[in-house]
């Protein structure tokens, strides 16, 4: 297993190539060592992306699907990290092997996804 430090999301990376390595936000970086890939197979992804959000007092949103959102991967999960008073949306894949994940911060590719997990959380906040 393993965990790669690429944001496989670049808008810059054509589909199909390459991804290009860009520098990860400190949230990103934090939620990247908190995930202990080995959870997967005894937790599932779920499950492990919600305790990696816990080691960064993070909160697990919600995953789904990647079919159509992002080829190469099963499933995206959404994850809320707080820094000081700002919160940042970060977006964790699970790669189709179904052992390596990918931390990514919002980008072009992942914009509706973004969007949607941003009222996700206005909604939360209203009820």
């Amino acid at each position: 297993m393993s965990l790669s430090a690429t944001s496989p999301m670049s808008p810059m990376a054509a589909p199909g190539s390459v991804p290009v390595r860009l520098p990860l936000a400190l949230e990103a970086v934090k939620l990247e060592l908190a995930l202990d890939v080995s959870d997967i197979r005894t937790l599932g992804f779920a499950e492990s992306v919600r305790a990696g959000a816990r080691r960064i007092d993070g909160e697990y949103l919600f995953d789904l699907p990647a079919s159509g959102l992002a080829a190469g991967y099963q499933r995206i999960a959404v994850v809320r990290a707080s820094a000081a008073d700002q919160h940042t949306l970060l977006f964790v894949l699970l790669e189709d092997d179904g052992e390596t994940l990918s931390v990514a911060e919002p980008n072009a590719d992942l914009a509706g996804l973004a969007a949607f997990a941003e009222a996700f959380v206005e909604l939360l906040q209203r009820l």
